[in-house]
């Protein structure tokens, strides 16, 4: 199975598009691993590698239609080389980019020592993508094509960009800012927005049941319906999947009950909404894409009624 999928290949001399997956899915590919290899004439040319944590791109019109500057500076936001080798070993990176033709694609006159003229892209008159969907009025027919032109988008396990670092998430283990040596009621957490009755809690204090901290000295008490902290969290990877977790309990003396309900969203979106049983800190885990660099995470107790509460700690994202 090859680690390389076509997304966009032209055939003979370039005036037929044998293979097009589409911009939607070129992009969901890209973001994913954002390294594409442009191939003329049944040999490579080039290999474009994205830097990590560069702003999100719509690949597809880029190499495809205009070869553009924003958010896509050579040496800044990416890097090109001639070969895959070349780019897992970080050698003979290219030096030289223009930019900003209409209906001229990757990678317009960049090239290794300076311009390199006439080795861009660009879809033929049957196979243009309207303005809506990657592309826009079609100008050139690709040049000095006799056997063909493809992007290929790597797909294979290991990614030659590291794209998979965790989302940057502050005061997971709920210990900053916190100093009391029993418990405070507080909407102020570093790092998180609060609302409702939050409680900062010193681990093992008994007006809350002698719980131990799942990490550290203190943890957060989410006591009634509302109550709900709640973060942007920014370094996500959109396409990339994410796995949240958080030590959860049971407060033993609450007086209305047992009964408190964590619910927890990301964008908005519920992934948990579960009555906590345990008395003592238990990982949950939930899994999630990412839409966009910057992901809401929340965590709230949806509980009916009733002076209940939902212990929070240790919250932690993994790429």
């Amino acid at each position: 199975m090859s680690d390389w999928t076509v997304g966009v290949e032209l055939s003979g001399t370039g005036n037929t598009v044998a293979i097009d997956i589409g911009d939607t899915e070129f992009d969901r590919l890209f973001n994913l691993c954002p390294v594409v290899k442009y191939t003329r004439n049944l040999g490579v040319h080039s290999v474009y590698v994205r830097e990590a944590g560069r702003p999100q791109v719509d690949a597809f019109s880029l190499f495809t239609y205009r070869w553009a500057n924003q958010d896509n500076i050579l040496n800044t936001d990416f890097k090109i080389y001639d070969s895959e080798a070349a780019a897992r070993s970080g050698t003979g990176a290219w030096t030289f980019c223009n930019y900003n033709d209409a209906d001229v694609g990757y990678p317009r006159d960049c090239g290794r020592n300076g311009n390199q003229h006439n080795h861009w892209f660009s879809m033929p008159a049957d196979g243009q993508h309207d303005a809506n969907s990657g592309g826009g009025s079609q100008r050139f027919d690709i040049r000095n094509i006799h056997a063909g032109a493809s992007f290929e988008v790597y797909t294979g396990s290991d990614c030659p960009v590291a794209q998979h670092a965790s989302p940057t998430l502050r005061n997971g283990n709920l210990e900053e800012g916190f100093s009391t040596a029993i418990f405070e009621y507080t909407n102020t957490i570093a790092g998180w927005a609060a609302s409702g009755g939050t409680v900062s809690c010193r681990s093992g204090n008994a007006p809350w049941g002698g719980i131990t901290s799942s990490e550290g000295n203190y943890y957060v008490a989410l006591q009634s319906r509302g109550a709900a902290i709640q973060q942007a969290v920014d370094g996500h990877v959109t396409g990339h999947s994410y796995t949240l977790r958080v030590s959860a309990a049971q407060r033993q003396n609450s007086p209305g009950g047992r009964g408190a309900i964590l619910k927890i969203t990301v964008g908005g979106v519920e992934l948990l909404n579960e009555q906590i049983t345990s008395a003592s800190f238990v990982q949950r885990e939930v899994t999630y894409t990412a839409t966009q660099s910057t992901e809401v995470i929340r965590f709230e107790n949806t509980v009916g009624a009733g002076d209940q509460t939902i212990f929070v700690d240790d919250i932690q994202i993994d790429a």
